[in-house]
């Protein structure tokens, strides 16, 4: 009887653990995806870029919000928008290739061992690429342009993973943007974009800024 009780009273709390945390998950998601809510309400308050029309203003300015919901994976969550395909939350990675909102939008989140190099040395290791970059193409001597590497500086940032940097990859005529975070021994790197045949392109790059910093890393 005793032996039975204990089963019986250890399923009870393991039971009551697991739906405590549930509430807790729950809950704690509910409170990010009013955070990301509010975050994406600013979008439509973004300035206007140099070469966008009065009309394509008004209209980034009046296009309804993007929604979606926050979605645990293996190692992280993320909030996904409506209408994006339904990712396989026990991987641990995930690519969107469109959704309601921006059917040419796109949006990848991989998380792989950092091999020994923090985030911080990842991003020193960027920044020095493009500083050879630009000698080399500064010097009148160089036979031919090479690619930049990155535009501009990476800049650092506090999202719901911690520290974090997101990078501008230099893609000409297209948004292409890499955010990454680290927590030792992973990295994790969201890259998103779209090329220049998307409507409300500075709206987009808002709301995919958003939906990068959205990451946090599960609980182990």
């Amino acid at each position: 009887m005793r032996a039975v009780f204990a089963l019986t009273l250890g399923a009870c709390v393991a039971v009551t653990a697991c739906r405590a945390k549930a509430a807790v998950t729950r809950d704690s998601s509910h409170a990010a995806e009013t955070v990301i809510s509010r975050a994406l309400d600013s979008c439509s308050l973004t300035p206007t870029g140099p070469d966008t029309t009065a009309v394509a203003h008004n209209e980034a300015r009046n296009a309804k919000r993007l929604t979606g919901h926050m979605v645990s994976f293996d190692g992280f969550s993320l909030f996904i928008p409506d209408g994006a395909p339904a990712p396989s939350t026990d991987a641990s990675s995930l690519s969107l290739r469109g959704w309601t909102a921006c059917a040419d939008c796109h949006l990848s989140v991989t998380v792989h061992p950092d091999s020994g190099k923090s985030l911080e040395q990842r991003i020193a290791a960027r920044v020095a690429e493009q500083k050879r970059i630009d000698s080399v193409n500064a010097d009148p001597k160089t036979p031919g342009m090479e690619f930049d590497d990155m535009f501009g500086r990476p800049r650092p940032f506090r999202g719901r993973a911690g520290r974090g940097y997101s990078i501008n990859d230099g893609c000409g005529d297209c948004v292409s943007v890499t955010v990454l975070f680290g927590r030792p021994p992973r990295i994790a790197s969201i890259n998103y974009g779209f090329d220049d045949t998307v409507r409300m392109p500075w709206r987009r790059s808002c709301e995919m800024a958003v939906l990068a910093r959205s990451f946090a890393w599960s609980e182990d």
